[in-house]
């Protein structure tokens, strides 16, 4: 049913699903666009990370409860505007997909984590990454040099900038994808998420 699941998916276009989910979770109409006014790149990073979650990654193990796939994401550093994306989307999917959020996180609590996402502005990715693979989660971030640095997912921002020293876009969130860091994390990644990535790291 997984691999049905899948394929129904992956025949679709990423970009017009992640239209679709992010319209949903800002309560708009399924036909509304997915413009800077109304969708952030904080919306659009919390709906890839849902699907990878829901129907990309294939954990060693993981918690289903009444049929339902629960997974904990771990924040790591200071981003709310990222953490209230979230929480939208897990409200939407809960029926689908358990997502609980952990907020500061410390390096000592990621065994406890099925997906690590990295703040930008953290000087310690590295470490976290190495700590990260030692417990198969998948670590997500949008730093750019993530994914060479060992880092799973990372994400990237056409027509980027920094306000403050956050990243900010007024084009699409795109991603990389590290099969490498992947493999040595013991999780599997599913063929169509990496069809869809900007680049895929071997």
């Amino acid at each position: 049913m997984l691999n049905n699941m899948r394929h129904k998916i992956g025949r679709l276009s990423f970009a017009f699903l992640l239209v679709v989910n992010t319209a949903i979770a800002a309560n708009a109409p399924a036909s509304a666009t997915a413009s800077a006014a109304s969708v952030t790149d904080y919306d659009s990073q919390a709906v890839i990370i849902y699907k990878f979650a829901y129907s990309y990654v294939e954990w060693p193990q993981i918690t289903l409860k009444d049929n339902v796939k629960s997974v904990q994401v771990c924040v790591f550093g200071n981003s709310p505007a990222f953490v209230k994306s979230m929480e939208n989307v897990s409200a939407k999917i809960a029926d689908k997909l358990k997502i609980n959020i952990k907020t500061d996180a410390a390096l000592e609590e990621i065994g406890s984590c099925n997906i690590a996402y990295v703040s930008h502005g953290r000087s310690d990715s590295k470490t976290i990454i190495a700590e990260a693979k030692k417990h198969s989660v998948l670590t997500v971030a949008p730093i750019d040099g993530f994914a060479n640095d060992g880092g799973i997912i990372e994400f990237n921002f056409s027509d980027s900038g920094e306000t403050g020293g956050v990243p900010t876009s007024t084009g699409n969130v795109t991603f990389k994808v590290s099969t490498k860091a992947a493999t040595e994390s013991n999780l599997k990644i599913a063929t169509e998420a990496l069809q869809s990535a900007k680049e895929v790291i071997k």
